[in-house]
């Protein structure tokens, strides 16, 4: 029996092996200490996304595989509490690939990419905007 797809929005620590069909939205390169991983905010089909993490041993099997605007079959994770700074999703939780992470049926899914939504200029005046997510950026 095949296991069916979950929804990004049902993520909790409870469990790891989580099953996705999703598109890239974003992908970039952090490096720290001499270390180099990447990051991706992924979106499923019902337009939940959350950031997930490719740590530097798995970088160099994964990165000329996933590319944004392509969309996948991803398999089993390690949920993190998200905690950091600047955040480029509202989503609680963080996915790190694993020794058990898969990677499948690419761009065998029909998944249509997220709009961008802007913050209302009066919001901003007003401070009513959560000043910790980050929704974009611009190359150098």
């Amino acid at each position: 029996m095949v296991r069916p797809f979950d929804n990004i929005g049902d993520i909790n620590e409870r469990k790891e092996l989580w099953k996705f069909d999703v598109i890239i939205h974003r992908k970039w390169k952090v490096t720290t200490t001499n270390k180099e991983y990447f990051e991706l905010v992924i979106i499923d089909k019902h337009c939940h996304d959350i950031q997930v993490v490719v740590p530097t041993l798995f970088r160099k099997s994964f990165d000329s595989v996933l590319l944004v605007n392509s969309n996948y079959t991803m398999s089993n994770f390690q949920v993190v509490p998200n905690e950091l700074l600047f955040k480029p999703t509202n989503h609680k939780y963080i996915l790190k690939f694993i020794s058990g992470t898969t990677i499948a049926n690419i761009d065998k899914h029909e998944i249509l990419e997220k709009m961008t939504t802007l913050t209302p200029f009066a919001d901003i005046i007003s401070g009513k905007w959560q000043k910790s997510l980050l929704t974009s950026t611009i190359p150098i």
